[in-house]
């Protein structure tokens, strides 16, 4: 380049380092601007800068050009858009306003694009630039005025109410982009302003604009950026938020849901930039916290199980099953609390149509029993339990069920009803009514701590009482054949000892309730050579009967007897009674009919077989008295086969229906024993499980009426078997098959993996790899997610199927290989590689791979697999044959935990349409003047060949929730009875099903009812014939649902229609108090109205159908009772209340354009639910219970593309839905139509997680007497999370796969942290109640917590319960005051003689430190006293968790686990050593738990030291004896990890926690090395004084010294204190003689030598320091940097030694692992760098730190040690208040604070320990935070500002020194001199006072004031005047 000319002007000059080749370009001063003033010169350093350094240069002009060019247009256009608003506002007559809508929008979204923060995954340096770019540009755009412009725009568009009222005047386009123009806009504005501190400080004044536009809906999600922009970034913004403010935004919360923007607004306004805003914090605890409706909702729940015995009751029309059953419950133990949840113990009937409580989450707090759904019906012993809620029924002494209880459970399906008794006494109160479709079960559910028995009669356990008459005990239920048990009565798995087995679907036993179909026959004709045979079939059966039983020893008698065995029909078939012959002839047609119906083929073969037919000579014996002697055809030539065969079985099944049904008809059902009496039948079964005797006695008789035909001549032919099995099989339905797959987070992107999958049966099962977004409800393969092996059908299946491999056999083995780098899969069955039809191994490739696989297999029903993904490898049996060796590994390899599994789980739940629906579109349709807001669902499938016609079940994501207690007078209800209609309904019946009932329990029922049933023999029977005929009729009055009507003229709902038309106006008062809600459906012309269905449903509606019938709906009654077994309420509860569309419209009424409109009414006061049609009432109404939450819905089958859609608006008198569905809407009467209300659908499969653990349950058959036992012992719990709003809960652990969810759970815990941060107690306790200690030890302790919810946990229970004890601590980290005590004085510097650091942190510490204190959590409080100290926390509990934890962690990090807790390292340690490092600053640990932490950070350093003997041994060896001592500690037999934490690769996060641990561990070190000084120097000088006494006494002794001698030998002692130390201390220089023995001097010099070898400093060789070392900072600094020279080159001498000795002292320990984590990688995070160069400077500035320490350590003497802890207790309080905004509360304790000091006598006695401490400045800060700049006079809080004063002046009145330390702040002190000298409350104790005090009398201060100080002084009079 040459000489360099700089001419001014340039703008930039170039200049090259020559030694470096460094370049270096820099601005030099342009002229024009040097006569501005001074301006900065920006240089640039590059690194390698070849004179292309241009490109900088000329990009950054590039940059700012474009910024320059896009402003421009920008102001432009906007410019063009206001004055089109501005005109369109005018409303002149001019032409049409040329609106630039489009572009406007268009540019929107680029600008917001242009102000785009960089991506996270940008490198470090590029990132950098790229923020320095984008802050440029919006200084650049903040400059040319663009913030006040995007402001106008949005004030002109506020303008407008809406986007129709804008639509109405600037035509309908831009009506449509109004809101997003809006939102936009906002959205920019916060571009523009976010991470700028200095646009957002100007922006903070327009904050009330900002919140007042909140209520606005329609750009909330745009204010809410901009507001978390300006409150993050500029603390000025906090002084300007005041309540209303708060309030406003919680209440977006409302109208938002779950958005975490709203919860970082509200964190930042309680800590901003370090300080916490008390009233703020107070405000959020007290507005959000108690409804925390969206908050994070925790509780601790019990696993519940259900256990039932395989007895399956059942009805249907024409079944054998009997109606009444009855089983006991026997408690043998139940322990009412194992946890703190009450203990869970149900017991009741359920119904195979719907019972599946899984475990974990569920219907409100999850731990789902029976009577949690409308499925099942239970009982507790106080309440009877049904869908989820409980009724309280009264019982003889009434209590919860208890040790030694027995339950009756009867049900009558009959009527149908359910009761229980207790004890044998009646419970007052029944289920009646309820659904009997499906099978039902006994059941008991329960939590840990019971043990029941099952008794069920029989030799199944003896009933403790006796059945009801007529009902029977259950074990008679049990079919021929069957082994009774007690299972599961929800089972997917079964745990083995060491795997666990996956389980398909089961399918209950379809024959338990048999209902006999024979084959029909009534349309068969039959052909004439048939009819003639028939006669002689009969003929022959007959005579073969009577050979039978001649054979049997019968004779003919007149009248059967069976004892004599005589019968009447022993004779010739023509001489048969008529009865009897038509009957045989009967018999031969239905034989001869049903062959043909069952598709036989009957011919003529031989016409002559007649002639043929030999008749049997039977001897004489066979000749009855009549002398008839029965002579059947000889057969015995004729074989059947077999498929002849397989037709008489079908003969005799069908006889057997034919009979069964006769007998079913007469009354008979099914029972173990023959009883003619009761008509119970042991035969009445399906014809498979009769006894082989019946069988086989059918089949003979029919067997030889085949024969006769076939000797007949005739032939057969029996139909194609296949075609009847198959017709069999199709008609299954139900849950087909279950997938089981590895959680998401597991799946796998890159390497080559294999797991094993083991078919236990050997039935239709798929298994392969899946996509993580697999679908619940696809089978396997079927779509394009899943690739898979089908070992049944031996198919490969993805996006359909093709034949593949082999099948398998039960215990086949298939491993399942997947290679995600050459992208292909394999499949191998017992270590063979399967092949395809052309021979290839290869089951899919070229697959991609996207979000990578999981593991995944589906199980057809009652199939049973196992997966084994090799966490152990031994127990994979082919991995060795077929994986291992093509570098395949398995699955779970380097896991720590169980890998959870996810299973389709078939629970209907209702979800958010997703935008990519394939079937359904929601549109949202806002409000206008005219219209209401709407939600428009369409189905854009329809029409297509994908297009769904199933029916689809909708509804709105929100419920209105009813009263708890109904009002009794009701504006619009039923007047008189609440519940149950007109009492006059009541009173006509005689008996209700109740009543019943109790009689017959009481054994009254006869007498009562005599007169109606005059059969006295079987009263029981016929009164519940009677009843089944008379009571319909009256049940349907009392409790059918849809009840017609009454007419009742103060109805509210009925007035409304006609109303309207005469008023319209509302009647704003009643509107205010009414508790009416309104929506309406409008269904779409095009659409079937039949197929709709309109209404309300509860939230535990999940049925799910093809169809939907209102027939169906899940119904049941509770009917309760009291003493005298009168009714005294009926319930009748259902899940869903809704009206068909197409029977609401009349049948004239002609269908109009625009569709029909159906509203629908709830009052929440009351319960009623009423339906208008196109304005006209409709006679259906539904009652229903208080706290029933409604949830608005539509069912309905898409007959046009456009169905239907919900209008959410109002009609007069009556408040829009939106008013009860938000709280913030309450009272606001025009429809809104929040982001938070959405439609959901009904899908009938969700994935669901697996718990980890199960409930242990034991069932054993203790003997026939005892029945069944059932228990359950150790006790397990779950965290579940409550959704309240759907009244539905999830394991907290199932959020890992829920993204949203998580992160806004995540952020409720940042909430609640920053709520009680800084040591609000108050709200600290308030908390206590929704996170308590169960819950945070189960939080922090579970290994499957998503990481950011443990992260949010750990900084919770810190926040909550350690931090503000741990603060103070460390206040007073460096601040030393040490008492001279015996163990004070025991201190040394080196633990022994080796002179080897001692354990940091380790050995005795005497210092004073603040007492703990803390107070046992209260939720209510009266007084703040109570809120002094943090709510107490188990610490030592706490204390054993962590070290447990940290030593797991630290094994699993060396062992590089794939699967760290939390999801990754930083989620594993950060949590962890956070936690650590609290309670270690909290003292908490003892010196041998610190000492195993230590070892886990880097065991070769903090190791003990070891005796001298054994130092002679290598490092080597010491290493391992330092691991076989640690081995105890670790797993047994696991080798303790030689890695420490240290050596491992950390992310930075963690290495920043790390540093503050190092951090504390130095502070460790100095405290230490303060405190041996301080036990050194007391004995150093106790033997100094010995010595001088000594030597004192010697001169006073000797007398021949000369005068000259004595002066000098005693000047020593006759000079004042300090002297005499300089003089006895003067040795160090060698220069003049010193009066102090050598010994003393030695040891002095030895500590000394011990002291900077403690420091690190290391001596020269001749052990001397370098005497003349500069000591000014550069000198300094320059020695610095030889030494780290110096040490690298002696590194780069010996680079082999320096790898064999490892750091032996903390010092370099710290020094090697910085150095290493800087060549690691680039250090990104600012806050590391600083923290690492804080720790590398203290390692070389050990001497720089003591001197620093020293001023502030103090002693004092044993005796004043009590009062020192006081002082500093409440010292450390004034303290904490330094990091608060001052409030009223705050006040109070500074004054008390401040009190309690003064009035402590060491404030007196010690007043150098009041500097040291740093009293004076501390109180000077807080006086200083309140006074603020001091332009206004008026004070905030005098009475503070006055105790502060007045202890000011304490403090300089007790020593000169402190009034030198006060004098340093007398000017601030004087320019604040006028505050309070008005006030006569302040009056001695103001800040000139103060001022006064540390001058007065104190000549020395006095000569030092300065002129400008003076000035002041000489002004103050005049204000005092």
């Amino acid at each position: 380049m040459g000489t360099s000319e700089i001419k001014y002007g340039d703008s930039v000059c170039y200049i090259q380092h020559v030694d470096t080749g460094l370049w270096l370009t820099y601005q030099s001063v342009d002229v024009k601007s040097v006569r501005m003033g001074s301006i900065q010169r920006k240089a640039i350093m590059h690194h390698e800068g070849h004179m292309d350094d241009g490109l900088n240069l000329s990009r950054s002009q590039h940059e700012e050009s474009r910024t320059a060019r896009v402003i421009r247009s920008t102001v432009f256009l906007f410019n063009r858009f206001i004055r089109g608003l501005d005109a369109l506002s005018k409303k002149a007559k001019a032409p049409a306003v040329d609106l630039p809508i489009e572009s406007v929008s268009l540019s929107l979204q680029d600008l917001i694009g242009y102000f785009h923060p960089p991506d996270e995954h940008l490198e470090h340096e590029d990132k950098q630039n790229r923020l320095r770019a984008l802050k440029n540009r919006q200084n650049l755009f903040q400059e040319e005025g663009m913030i006040s412009l995007v402001l106008e725009c949005i004030d002109r568009l506020h303008v407008y109410s809406s986007a129709a009222h804008f639509a109405d005047v600037a035509g309908r386009e831009a009506g449509e982009s109004w809101k997003s123009i809006l939102n936009s806009l906002y959205e920019l504005l916060a571009a523009l302003i976010r991470g700028n501190r200095k646009n957002c400080a100007q922006f903070s004044g327009s904050l009330d604009w900002l919140i007042s536009r909140l209520e606005r809906l329609e750009a909330s999600s745009g204010i809410l950026e901009v507001l978390h922009c300006v409150l993050v970034e500029s603390p000025e913004a906090l002084n300007i938020i005041k309540e209303g403010h708060i309030k406003s935004i919680i209440s977006l919360l409302d109208k938002h849901g779950r958005n975490h923007k709203v919860l970082d607004v509200l964190c930042s306004l309680c800590v901003c930039h370090g300080v916490a805003v008390r009233s703020n914090q107070h405000l959020i605890c007290d507005n959000l916290l108690p409804g925390r409706d969206l908050l994070l909702q925790t509780r601790l729940v019990n696993h519940v199980s259900s256990m039932r015995p395989n007895i399956f009751l059942g009805v249907s029309e024409g079944s054998a099953q009997y109606k009444k059953w009855y089983y006991e419950l026997m408690v043998d133990h139940t322990e009412p609390f194992v946890t703190a949840e009450a203990t869970h113990l149900r017991v009741g009937w359920a119904s195979t149509e719907g019972y599946s409580p899984y475990p974990g989450g569920g219907e409100e707090w999850g731990g789902n029993g029976v009577g949690d759904d409308l499925f099942s019906y239970g009982f507790d012993g106080l309440h009877l339990w049904s869908g989820c809620i409980a009724r309280t029924v009264s019982s003889p002494n009434q209590h919860l069920l208890r040790t030694d209880d027995v339950i009756s459970c009867c049900l009558d399906l009959s009527a149908p009803s359910i009761s229980f008794r207790i004890n044998g006494q009646p419970v007052q109160g029944m289920f009646e009514n309820f659904n009997i479709d499906g099978l039902f079960f006994p059941v008991v559910s329960f939590s840990a701590g019971i043990k029941v028995r099952f008794l069920l009669g029989g030799r199944h356990g003896e009933f403790k009482f006796l059945p009801p008459p007529g009902y029977a005990p259950c074990y008679e239920a049990v079919l021929p054949k069957e082994k009774l048990k007690v299972e599961h009565s929800r089972e997917y798995k079964q745990e083995r000892t060491y795997t666990r087995d996956l389980l398909g679907p089961t399918v209950s036993l379809t024959q338990a309730a048999f209902t006999p179909i024979p084959v029909d026959t009534t349309q068969i004709v039959l052909p004439p050579h048939l009819e003639r045979i028939r006669e002689k079939l009969a003929e022959n059966i007959h005579e073969l009967w009577v050979m039978n039983k001649i054979e049997l020893g019968w004779q003919y008698g007149p009248v059967r007897d069976d004892n004599k065995r005589q019968h009447p029909c022993l004779v010739e078939f023509c001489k048969l009674p008529e009865q009897e012959r038509n009957y045989n002839l009967q018999m031969s047609l239905e034989t001869l009919k049903t062959l043909l119906a069952l598709g036989c083929h009957v011919g003529i073969a031989d016409e002559h077989a007649e002639e043929k037919v030999k008749k049997m000579k039977l001897p004489k014996n066979y000749q009855l008295t009549s002398g008839y002697k029965p002579a059947p055809m000889d057969l015995s030539f004729i074989k059947l086969t077999p498929s002849q065969e397989a037709m008489v079985d079908k003969l005799a099944e069908n006889a057997h229906n034919v009979w069964a049904r006769d007998r079913i008809r007469q009354g008979w059902t099914y029972g173990i024993q023959q009883d003619v009496k009761n008509r119970r039948n042991p035969r009445l079964v399906p014809y498979t499980l009769l006894d082989d005797r019946t069988k086989k006695s059918n089949k003979d008789s029919l067997r030889e009426a085949v024969r006769t035909l076939l000797g007949y001549g005739y032939n057969l032919e029996a139909p194609d078997q296949e075609h009847a099995a198959r017709a069999e099989v199709c008609s299954g339905t139900g849950e087909r098959f279950r997938i089981f797959r590895a959680e998401k987070t597991y799946a796998v992107k890159a390497g080559r993996w294999y797991f094993e999958f083991e078919a236990v049966t050997a039935g239709d099962m798929r298994v392969g790899w899946s996509r993580p977004g697999c679908q619940p409800d696809q089978e396997l393969g079927s779509d394009e997610r899943a690739f898979a092996f089908d070992g049944f059908k031996a198919q490969r299946w993805h996006q359909g199927n093709e034949h593949y491999g082999r099948s398998w056999q039960a215990g086949d083995v298939v491993g399942c290989m997947v290679d995600m780098n050459e992208h292909t899969m394999m499949f191998t069955l017992n270590g063979e590689i399967l092949l395809d039809d052309s021979g290839s191994e290869l089951a899919f490739k070229d697959f991609d791979v996207g979000d990578g696989f999981i593991p995944v297999c589906s199980l057809g029903v009652a199939q049973v697999g196992r997966m084994n993904f090799g966490k152990d490898v031994s127990t994979l049996k082919y991995f060795t044959i077929c994986g291992l060796q093509e570098g395949y590994e398995p699955f779970a390899v380097n896991t720590n935990r169980d890998i959870t599994m996810w299973l389709s789980k078939r629970l209907p739940q209702f979800l958010q349409v997703p935008s990519n629906h394939e079937h359904i579109e929601v549109t949202r349709i806002d409000g206008t003047i005219d219209s209401s807001p709407c939600l428009k669902v369409t189905q854009k499938s329809f029409g297509s060949q994908n297009s769904s016609t199933d029916i689809m079940f909708y509804r709105l994501s929100m419920p209105i929730e009813c009263a708890e207690v109904f009002s009794k007078t009701v504006a619009g209800g039923l007047p008189g009875a609440g519940l149950f209609g007109p009492k006059n309904d009541l009173e006509d019946y005689d008996d209700s099903d109740f009543e019943v009932l109790m009689k017959t329990a009481h054994g009254h029922l006869v007498s009562d009812r005599g007169d109606k049933d005059k059969e006295a023999t079987k009263p029981e029977f016929n009164n519940h014939k009677d009843y089944a005929q008379e009571k319909p009729s009256r049940l349907k009055q009392r409790f059918l649902l849809r009840r017609t009507k009454p007419d009742y003229s103060t109805s509210h709902s009925a007035r409304l229609t006609e109303d309207v038309l005469a008023d319209d106006r509302d009647d704003y008062d009643f509107l205010m108090q009414t508790s009416t809600y309104y929506y309406s459906v409008r269904i779409f012309p095009g659409q079937e109205p039949a197929n709709v269905w309109v209404g309300w449903i509860t939230s535990d509606f999940h049925q799910y159908d093809t169809g939907f019938d209102l027939d169906r709906v899940r119904t049941v009654t509770v009917t309760l009772g009291d003493e005298k077994g009168k009714v005294h309420e009926s319930i009748k509860r259902s899940n869903c209340y809704m009206v068909c569309a197409g029977e609401s419209m009349s049948p004239g009424q002609g269908r109009n354009n625009n569709g029909l409109e159906i509203g629908c009414v709830v009052d929440a006061a009351t319960g009623l639910l009423t339906f208008i049609a196109n304005g006209k009432e409709l006679s259906t109404y539904y009652q229903v219970e208080p706290s029933t939450k409604l949830f608005p819905a539509v069912f309905a089958q898409a007959t046009s593309p456009n169905v239907f859609q919900f209008e959410l608006g109002r009609i007069k008198n009556v408040m829009p839905l939106s008013a009860g569905l938000f709280k913030s809407e309450h009272k606001n009467p025009v429809p809104q139509c929040p982001p938070r209300l959405h439609v959901q659908f009904l899908s009938h499969v969700l994935w669901s997680r697996m718990p980890n653990q199960f409930l242990k349950v034991d069932v054993s058959r203790i003997s026939e007497r005892q029945g069944w036992l059932v228990q359950c012992l150790d006790p397990l719990q779950f965290m579940s999370l409550h959704i309240p709003e759907e009244n539905r809960s999830v394991d907290i652990l199932e959020l890992t796969e829920q993204e949203e969810l998580l992160k806004f759970h995540y952020h409720t815990l940042r909430l609640y942290s920053a709520v009680c941060a800084l040591g609000n107690h108050r709200v600290a306790h308030a908390l206590c109640s929704h996170v308590d200690e169960p819950q945070l030890l189960y939080a922090i302790e579970n290994k499957y917590m998503p990481g950011l919810l443990r992260a949010g946990y750990y900084d919770l229970l810190i926040d909550i319960h350690l931090s503000s004890y741990a603060t103070a601590r460390l206040m007073m980290n460096n601040e030393f005051i040490v008492p001279m005590t015996e163990e004070t004085k025991s201190i040394t510097l080196f633990p022994d003689e080796n002179k080897k650091h001692g354990l940091p942190g380790i050995g005795l510490s005497t210092s004073l430190r603040p007492r703990m204190q803390f107070s046992s959590p209260s939720f209510v409080s009266i007084s703040n006293e109570f809120y002094q100290y943090s709510p107490e926390f188990p610490l030592d509990i706490l204390k054993a968790k962590t070290i447990q934890m940290l030593t797991e962690a630290v094994k699993e990090g060396s062992l590089h686990a794939r699967d760290p807790v939390g999801g990754t390292t930083e989620f594993l340690f950060v949590p962890l050593i956070k936690l650590f490092y609290t309670l270690l600053i909290m003292g908490v640990f003892h010196n041998e738990d610190l000492k195993h932490i230590l070892q886990l950070i880097e065991p070769s350093v903090f190791k003990e030291a070891v005796t001298p003997e054994e130092e002679g041994h290598t490092l080597e060896k010491e290493l391992s004896a330092e691991d076989s001592k640690l081995e105890g500690a670790g797993d047994e037999g696991g080798k303790r990890p030689q890695e420490g934490l240290l050596q491992m690769k950390l992310p930075e996060p963690v290495k920043l926690q790390m540093c503050l641990l190092l951090q504390y561990l130095c502070d460790c070190q100095v405290r230490h090395r303060i405190e041996a000084i301080v036990a050194f120097s007391d004995d150093f000088v106790a033997k100094l004084q010995d010595n001088q006494r000594f030597r004192y006494n010697e001169v006073m002794q000797a007398l021949n010294m000369s005068a000259a001698l004595t002066a000098r030998k005693t000047k020593e002692f006759r000079s004042p204190p300090q002297e005499q130390i300089n003089m006895l201390l003067n040795f160090k220089d060698d220069k003049s003689e010193c009066p102090c023995p050598e010994e003393i001097r030695d040891q002095l010099l030895d500590f000394h030598e011990d002291l900077m070898t403690h420091c690190g400093i290391e001596l020269d060789e001749d052990g001397s320091l370098d005497g003349n070392s500069d000591l000014t900072i550069r000198g300094r600094l320059l020695s610095l940097v030889e030494k780290v020279t110096y040490l690298k080159k002696k590194q780069a001498e010996k680079p082999v030694e320096s790898d064999s000795k490892k750091s032996s002292s903390l010092q370099q320990l710290i020094s090697e692992t910085m150095v290493r984590w800087a060549q690691e990688s680039v250090i990104e995070d600012p806050e590391l760098v600083r923290a690492m160069f804080v720790l590398l400077h203290r390692q070389y500035d050990g001497i720089g730190g003591l001197v620093r320490a020293l001023p502030k350590t103090y002693t004092i003497n044993g005796v004043s040690v009590e009062d020192t802890i006081n002082l500093l207790a409440s010292l450390g309080q004034i303290r904490s208040l330094l990091s608060v905004r001052m409030g009223k509360e705050e006040e109070k304790l500074m004054i008390r604070g401040l009190g309690d000091i003064m009035n402590n006598k060491v404030f007196y006695q010690h007043p150098n320990l009041m500097r040291a401490l740093g009293m004076h400045e501390t109180v000077m800060e807080v006086m200083v935070n309140v006074l603020g700049g001091g332009e206004s006079k008026e004070i905030t809080f005098p009475k503070m500002v006055a105790n502060c004063c007045r202890f000011l002046c304490y403090f300089c009145r007790i020593s000169r020194q402190n009034q030198k330390a006060m004098f340093d702040h007398l000017s601030y002190l004087l320019e604040n001199s006028s505050v309070g000298l008005a006030s006569p409350a302040m009056r001695g104790s103001t800040p000139l006072d103060v001022a006064a005090a540390s001058v007065m009398d104190n000549n020395e201060l006095a000569l030092a004031l300065r002129e400008p100080d003076l000035e002041k002084v000489s002004h103050t009079p005049t204000l005092c005047i």
